[in-house]
């Protein structure tokens, strides 16, 4: 197992990799003019109260895309491959919003991202994990039954309620600062 978790570790880094270099030699210019970590958008957006309600379905949406993306292409016969680039693509992104951090902020960038991903974040990676465990370690591992489903739901749950109602007050206080 040990030997597969390096294997993974490399594509996400790869993917990581493929998005840095994206963000800095094709992307610059127009990272630099979206805004999104500018300083002005990071204080008004503090200050915007979304409906409630609305927000939810929004994150439940936005989180639930790719969960069931993820699930319909691991029921085909190309698990590992469907895996594979869940990893590349997610380790891509993660290399674009950092660097786009880094463009506009300086360190100060990186600091932002941590915290806006805690304290939900890991709730998904877990979730995420048990199912690209399963993925990648099928049919060595055995099938995949309701308790997995079940945990796999309890943490994108947990997850999405720290999303919308602690990871919003984390950030509001850290921009604060």
């Amino acid at each position: 197992m040990r030997e597969y978790t390096k294997i993974w570790v490399a594509v996400y880094a790869a993917g990581v990799m493929a998005g840095i270099l994206y963000a800095n030699l094709i992307a610059q210019e127009s990272i630099m003019q979206m805004g999104i970590f500018a300083e002005n958008h990071l204080t008004e957006s503090v200050k915007v109260c979304v409906p409630g309600l609305e927000y939810i379905w929004y994150i439940v949406r936005m989180r639930l895309l790719p969960l069931c993306i993820l699930t319909l292409a691991g029921a085909t016969r190309w698990k590992k491959a469907s895996a594979v680039l869940f990893f590349l693509w997610t380790g891509f992104l993660a290399g674009v919003l950092f660097c786009a951090a880094v463009l506009q902020l300086g360190i100060k960038g990186i600091f932002i991202c941590v915290l806006a991903l805690l304290p939900h974040m890991p709730f998904y990676v877990a979730a995420y994990m048990a199912i690209l465990i399963y993925l990648l370690n099928y049919p060595v591992v055995n099938r995949w039954n309701i308790n997995k489903t079940t945990g796999v739901l309890i943490l994108f749950a947990i997850g999405i309620f720290l999303e919308c109602y602690v990871s919003p007050a984390v950030l509001r206080f850290a921009l604060n600062l």
